[in-house]
């Protein structure tokens, strides 16, 4: 399953977005230089697309890239998935940021949790507003009640069949679930 999926676990508000997020991101591109030119022109042209999110990612097991797309979302909760929370919607990465002196990435960074711009056409699912915790201040370390999953279609059995089998799954053991997060 490595490489299939994505999982978010927070989504920034629209006044963290506008008042903290965007600006540190662009201070630390002026300030340190332009870690990924193709991804900075990318997020330059799409800040805030429409129906899009900046969203806290979960540690990536692999190099995801930019325009990667997802085509099912699913609920998470205490490390199990919900079966009956799978629905259809159609993600699409714009932009990643690095961990550190946060910029535009071309790649969700392998063994790093970050922060991802998604698009979701024709609009962002319900699910993800009432469960994805919203960061609404500077201190983002809180324990999150869900994350949401994002996979593709013709990974759904595998997911399923394989999901205590998962990285997610080998995760769980690394201690308390808040360690685990950015």
């Amino acid at each position: 399953m490595p490489g299939e999926y994505l999982i978010l676990s927070s989504r920034y508000s629209q006044k963290m977005i506008y008042d903290r997020l965007i600006p540190d991101i662009e201070k630390n591109c002026t300030e340190y230089g332009v870690y990924c030119q193709r991804a900075y022109e990318v997020w330059k042209n799409n800040i805030l697309p429409p129906n899009s999110m900046y969203c806290c990612h979960s540690y990536a097991e692999y190099a995801i890239p930019i325009g990667e797309e997802y085509d099912k979302v699913a609920l998470i909760k205490d490390f199990e998935l919900i079966p009956n929370s799978i629905q259809d919607c159609h993600a699409k990465v714009i932009c990643f940021f690095t961990a550190y002196k946060t910029q535009p990435n071309d790649t969700a960074s392998e063994g790093h949790r970050e922060i991802s711009l998604i698009q979701f056409v024709p609009q962002i699912p319900q699910i993800i507003y009432d469960e994805l915790y919203e960061v609404t201040k500077s201190d983002i370390s809180a324990p999150y009640p869900a994350e949401i999953l994002l996979f593709k279609s013709k990974d759904i059995e595998n997911v399923i069949a394989n999901w205590e089998n998962s990285f997610f799954e080998r995760i769980k053991g690394a201690g308390n679930k808040n360690e685990l997060r950015v």
